[in-house]
């Protein structure tokens, strides 16, 4: 991660008293923080698979949206939506719109003091003016590996040949590596765009685009952890093919 690496070179120009480590380090905070500079990865990776008009969508089985927009309800009921709360409405949005005849939410990953997210995601998707039989809250799954093992197994289940696939722009090409890894026919729905119009050409840049800021390296390192799950998950798909392995039967 560019804050990982910056640390360390601060770390060795200290302990070795060299300028060198120091001002790469710089150099590394600069690039990562300028939304310029730092945010390229973010848009490429919101860049893979353009936006939908409604229009456009393939008619599917099920909308399966990812986890991680709630948080698990407290003692006393309560929750909060987090950023990724788009990924929520563009999946009651499709369900509405006759994309598909089930809305599948994943309830991300379990709660460390043991709550479960799932009876409540339910029951708002149901406010929503959902009928019963078209809501499915998946077990909880610790990551996106997890969460298409377990759409896979719905789909053998109920013989699903499409899927509508919703989650942050940013983590779509990723999930679209993993769930196509078991085999599944995804169309990509991406939302939650997170990058700024600070990009090369765009109408909107100026010279606040060069000025780093804490949440641009935030995202620099969001993008970061993307790529390097990436290459993880594709570098381990070639191992299985290799392999002779298949998820398939």
């Amino acid at each position: 991660m560019p804050l990982g690496i910056a640390i360390a070179l601060i770390v060795w120009g200290t302990i070795r008293r060299q300028r060198a480590p120091l001002i790469a380090a710089a150099c590394v905070l600069w690039l990562a923080g300028s939304p310029a500079s730092g945010e390229w990865g973010l848009r490429f990776l919101e860049t893979r698979y353009a936006r939908m008009s409604p229009h456009a969508i393939p008619s599917a089985d099920a909308v399966v949206v990812l986890g991680g927009f709630a948080s698990t309800p407290r003692a006393d009921g309560t929750t909060e939506w987090s950023d990724e709360v788009d990924r929520f409405e563009a999946g009651i949005a499709l369900y509405q719109a006759g994309a598909a005849p089930l809305l599948v939410l994943s309830a991300g990953a379990p709660d460390p003091d043991g709550g479960d997210g799932r009876d409540w995601l339910r029951r708002v998707a149901l406010r929503r003016g959902l009928p019963s039989d078209a809501v499915l809250v998946t077990s909880n799954a610790v990551n996106t590996a997890a969460e298409a093992r377990v759409v896979r197994q719905l789909s053998d289940l109920h013989g699903w040949g499409r899927v509508l696939l919703v989650t942050s722009a940013f983590h779509m090409p990723r999930s679209v590596l993993l769930f196509e890894a078991h085999g599944l026919d995804v169309v990509p729905i991406p939302v939650d765009y997170r990058a700024s119009g600070c990009g090369w050409g765009s109408q909107t840049a100026g010279v606040l685009c060069f000025v780093p800021d804490a949440e641009t390296l935030w995202r620099c390192q969001l993008a970061a952890r993307e790529f390097l799950g990436y290459a993880f998950y594709w570098v381990s798909r070639q191992g299985e093919v290799a392999d002779g392995r298949n998820d398939r039967p």
